[in-house]
């Protein structure tokens, strides 16, 4: 197991929102915080326009290797790939399709149960199986708790100490949601980078939820997902040029202060 466990803690997920790394953020008492409702409003007509007009799609479908999602570095306004030629009188006529972006994955847990996991929807953002497997492990994994009468602990001492002062009753209710440290390790043992990415999250889902209805799609599809999606992608593109807008509407420029970029990036 030692090395599915180097794997497990040297999980990338870079690529995703959803990371470890820590981001710059506004002190609460800073003066731009009260801009934030103002900026809001101002980039609000932006967004939809774009989202109103952005065409999406599931990404190819590589079997050998899978096609690497694309970075939000390197993400541009039009994605292009050829379709498959089709039955044209001009046989050199290629078909191609323009698309603006490629459907976000979906957190398995979300994607089992809509309602109950809306905040990973809301709150992340996942581009990669890599990133999948990192979420479930930094936001699904299974509580402790005490064997005998369910009841969860924050830490694993704690839980002892409960266990061990052999006092609670044996209780079969109470669900403990996630997943163990047996699962996670499956999860990443029987990941192959060679199969397409559709297979590969479906086999995490099958793994987290045995038995139960398989998802529709392993990406966010529906409209509201989709919008999700398409607004992050939009603000991680276009949003410091609409922070840079909002500001010349107001007249306030850089000041050159040291901090006053982040500070304009963490609105």
């Amino acid at each position: 197991d030692s090395d599915q466990d180097s794997k497990l803690d040297s999980n990338d997920e870079s690529l995703d929102s959803d990371g470890t790394t820590e981001e710059y953020t506004l002190d609460q008492h800073h003066p731009f915080q009260v801009l934030r409702p103002d900026l809001l409003r101002f980039a609000y007509d932006r967004v939809q326009t774009w989202v109103a007009s952005a065409r999406y799609a599931a990404p190819p479908e590589d079997t050998l290797p899978p096609r690497k999602r694309i970075k939000r570095a390197d993400w541009r306004p039009c994605l292009v790939y050829l379709e498959e030629e089709k039955e044209t009188r001009d046989p050199e006529l290629v078909i191609v399709s323009r698309f603006d972006g490629y459907y976000h994955l979906s957190c398995p847990f979300y994607a089992h149960d809509p309602d109950k996991y809306k905040d990973c929807l809301q709150h992340h953002d996942l581009h990669s199986i890599e990133g999948v497997i990192s979420h479930l492990e930094r936001h699904h994994k299974e509580p402790q708790y005490c064997p005998i009468c369910r009841q969860t602990f924050d830490r694993a001492i704690e839980r002892d100490d409960h266990i061990r002062q052999n006092n609670c009753k044996l209780s079969f209710s109470g669900e403990i949601d996630g997943i163990d440290r047996s699962q996670l390790l499956k999860l990443i043992k029987q990941d192959k980078p060679y199969l397409s990415e559709q297979t590969r999250w479906f086999l995490i889902l099958a793994t987290i939820f045995p038995g139960a209805k398989p998802a529709h799609s392993p990406y966010l599809e529906r409209p509201v997902e989709r919008e999700v999606s398409m607004t992050r992608d939009y603000w991680d593109r276009h949003g410091m040029d609409v922070i840079a807008q909002f500001f010349g509407s107001r007249n306030m420029v850089d000041s050159g202060q040291p901090g006053e970029e982040k500070a304009r990036a963490a609105l």
